[in-house]
C-alpha cells in the first residue's frame, strides 16, 4: 500500500523528542502539513473525538483507495504503451527533448544513471566491433 515515502517517525523531528506530542508543538519536517496533521490526529484520538480503531480503519481505507488509483493509472499507461508498439521510433531530437523534460522533473535523480546505461546498451555493438578491430590490427603488427 502507498505510504509516506519519507522515514516519517524516524526523522529527527520525532525521534529525539522527550515531550508530549500535542498540536501546538512545531515539528520540523517536510512537508510541514504532514507533521501538523499527524499531531492533530493523535490529539483527536487522545481527546476521544475518534477511536484509534476508527482512525486505523479510515487510514487503511484511504490507502486502499490510493493504491487502487495508482494501479489503475499504471494499467492505463501500460495499455497506452502497448498501443504504441510498431509506431515510428522517436527522432534523436525528440529523445533529447524528452530527456531534458525528465531531468527537469522533481525526483528524477535516477534518470541520469538510466540514460548512461541505455547509451551503453545501444553503443554496445559498436564498442565490441571497435575493440575487435583494434585487437585484429594489433595482431597484424
Amino acid at each position: 500500500m502507498p505510504c509516506n515515502p519519507t522515514t516519517a517517525f524516524l526523522t529527527p523531528a520525532l525521534r529525539n523528542r522527550n515531550v508530549t506530542l500535542t498540536p501546538v508543538i512545531n515539528l520540523v519536517g517536510r512537508p510541514p502539513k504532514l507533521y501538523q496533521t499527524a499531531l492533530q490526529l493523535l490529539d483527536d484520538v487522545h481527546q476521544g473525538k475518534i477511536t484509534a480503531e476508527e482512525m486505523l480503519a479510515e487510514t487503511i481505507r484511504c490507502l486502499i483507495i490510493a493504491r487502487n488509483e495508482k494501479r489503475q493509472r499504471m494499467e492505463t499507461l501500460l495499455s497506452d504503451l502497448k498501443k504504441s508498439e510498431g509506431a515510428m521510433p522517436l527522432s534523436a531530437e525528440e529523445i533529447i527533448t524528452l530527456l531534458k523534460q525528465h531531468l527537469a522533473c522533481r525526483g528524477s535523480s535516477r534518470l541520469p544513471v538510466m540514460i548512461v546505461a541505455a547509451a551503453y546498451q545501444v553503443a554496445e555493438q559498436y564498442i565490441r566491433r571497435a575493440l575487435f578491430s583494434s585487437k585484429i590490427s594489433q595482431c597484424g603488427r
